[in-house]
């Protein structure tokens, strides 16, 4: 998004908060989901629930040395929507009208925004991530360290999205109004998990050079 306050120079709050997360999956909470899914559940939830949680365990050690090396790092924050995602995005013919739901603002780096809006408009299809990051760099280009953190985001977001969506209902017993929403949501994580495990992540596209 546009800047809308002075920036500041800190470590990313986004990548701090799931690098905690992950810490705490390493911690027990990753045996804790496994034991949930042992005991009565929805058995959609369940088959999920597994499958999502053999990806995170072939991926994670990779990503976390990733997060681990960046936490700390410092970059460009700013005022960002939070959570823009193409539900949150209203469009008029081809024309983006409007913008919804603003209770996840946030200061922190605009790449979660490109980085959500991104993955949910092109999932992983490369051509697309390589259309919107061209478009965006067209209009606020990102610096090499703010495009590494844009993956990591995407990467992050993919990987920990699920088990999230496992800890609200299986630890936390929250319920959700539309059950079937949640399952294909679920089932577009695990297609994108399987793209990142291949090394096809749309996020990990080459990108456009500067001055291109």
């Amino acid at each position: 998004l546009v800047p809308t306050a002075p920036p500041l120079n800190a470590p990313s709050p986004a990548l701090q908060k799931r690098h905690a997360f992950m810490q705490e999956l390493r911690d027990g909470l990753l045996d804790n989901l496994k034991e949930a899914l042992r005991r009565p559940q929805p058995p959609e939830l369940v088959a999920r629930g597994h499958v999502l949680v053999a990806q995170y365990q072939a991926l994670a050690p990779e990503v976390f040395l990733r997060v681990s090396a960046a936490r700390n790092a410092d970059f460009t924050l700013q005022v960002c929507h939070g959570d823009l995602w193409h539900d949150h995005v209203l469009f008029r013919d081809d024309h983006v009208s409007g913008l919804i739901d603003f209770g996840a603002m946030k200061v922190e780096s605009r790449t979660i925004d490109v980085a959500r809006l991104l993955g949910s408009l092109a999932c992983d299809d490369r051509l697309q991530w390589q259309r919107g990051l061209e478009a965006y760099q067209e209009l606020l280009p990102l610096g090499p360290q703010e495009r590494q953190l844009l993956q990591l985001l995407d990467q992050t977001n993919v990987l920990l999205s699920g088990l999230s969506w496992l800890r609200w209902l299986l630890l936390e017993g929250r319920h959700f109004d539309h059950p079937e929403r949640i399952y294909e949501r679920l089932d577009e994580f695990t297609q994108r998990l399987r793209c990142l495990a291949r090394g096809e992540s749309g996020s990990s596209v080459a990108w456009p050079r500067d001055g291109e």
